[in-house]
């Protein structure tokens, strides 16, 4: 008879497997020259290709200037689109765990395909293969994270790479170096921002109370409930009248959302935002 629960003991080589993953999605050690190109040229010859020149770079911006000089000069077509090495870890686990732990078996060469991805990404950060070239980008000096593992930094870049390459992230969302580096986001600017996610993350930099206090906004309705919020009313640069819904999220995190004009009390205004009946708004923390 099959079963689809785990023994204890494949529960624990889960847990086991799961961190040896995350560390090699997060290591920031510098690429291994010679065990990157041992792999990569695996890589080709079981892909029946010749192996081609394979050059280490220090992140995947110097990557993208390499392949933009080079496409200048001459053809030199992908044999696959550019991969994300150590960042791809995430599916080869998914699929690389029950082979080793759960008895699953995959046909010769895909199992061959599947191991040597699997080294790829323990040995190189994103890489691009060409028929003739393959540009292999260094890991970063460092990712910072938040507790639920999302890039995120209130100080610098979430995400650096040793030749200055930088990446900016607020709880897993990306936003412009500028309100990190130049500390120049006003209040009017974060709360009209339009992707609705980076304004979110704006008003977090900036903290909703010091917002709503700038525009000396008034308290509608105050439900008990954090997760239902309070309703306020501001008055905006230009003089119209907005209202905001500032509540925890389901992380626990406090946002704060342009409501609707026709909300009365917090939880309509959450359920004015999400287009439900008030009566099945109900937002708790998640599990």
């Amino acid at each position: 008879m099959k079963t689809t629960k785990l023994t204890p003991e494949q529960q624990e080589k889960l847990i086991e497997f799961r961190d040896e993953c995350l560390a090699i999605g997060l290591s920031c050690e510098p690429v291994d020259a010679q065990l990157a190109t041992e792999t990569i040229s695996a890589a080709y010859k079981i892909m029946g290709l010749k192996v081609p020149e394979i050059r280490i770079v220090s992140s995947p911006l110097a990557a993208n200037k390499l392949i933009n000089k080079i496409s200048k000069k001459k053809a030199n077509n992908y044999t696959a689109t550019y991969l994300w090495g150590a960042s791809d870890i995430y599916w080869i686990a998914f699929y690389l765990f029950p082979e080793m732990y759960l008895g699953i078996t995959y046909p010769k060469e895909s199992s061959e395909k599947l191991h040597i991805m699997y080294e790829i990404a323990k040995n190189t950060g994103w890489w691009y293969p060409f028929e003739n070239l393959c540009i292999v980008s260094d890991r970063p000096e460092y990712i910072k994270c938040d507790d639920q593992k999302r890039l995120h930094s209130a100080t610098g870049p979430a995400i650096l790479y040793r030749d200055g390459f930088a990446v900016y992230q607020y709880h897993g969302v990306d936003i412009p170096k500028e309100w990190i580096l130049e500390k120049n986001l006003t209040p009017a600017q974060a709360l009209t921002w339009k992707n609705v996610e980076q304004r979110n993350a704006a008003c977090q930099i900036l903290g909703w109370k010091n917002i709503l206090k700038t525009l000396k906004a008034e308290i509608i309705d105050a439900d008990p409930n954090p997760y239902l919020g309070t309703l306020y009313s501001a008055t905006m640069p230009g003089g119209a009248e907005q209202k905001f819904l500032a509540a925890k999220c389901g992380t626990g995190r406090e946002i704060v959302i342009l409501a609707s004009s026709k909300a009365k009390t917090a939880r309509e205004a959450g359920a004015l935002s999400y287009g439900i009946p008030v009566t099945d708004y109900n937002p708790e923390a998640r599990t």
